[in-house]
């Protein structure tokens, strides 16, 4: 009876993990269009950094706030 049950119990945990969406990470281009998009994701990683290190999002962020700094032109 156990068993059953904890067949039953895995059966819809595997059924329910397939169905969650996948989102794919936004690119390093969208953010260098999205200031404050980017501007709102930096600030959330940052604050975590040991949950987001990793995370594809922050990185293409953090890529194109570098960027973004590297292209700005500076003027007297």
């Amino acid at each position: 009876m156990k068993i059953k049950l904890i067949n039953i119990l895995m059966m819809i945990f595997f059924a329910l993990s397939a169905c969650t969406p996948k989102v794919e990470p936004k690119t390093v281009d969208y953010y260098l269009k999205n200031d404050s998009e980017r501007n709102s994701l930096m600030a959330k990683c940052m604050n975590n950094l040991g949950k987001y290190k990793d995370d594809p999002d922050c990185i293409n962020a953090s890529q194109a706030a570098l960027q973004a700094r590297a292209n700005h032109k500076w003027v007297k």
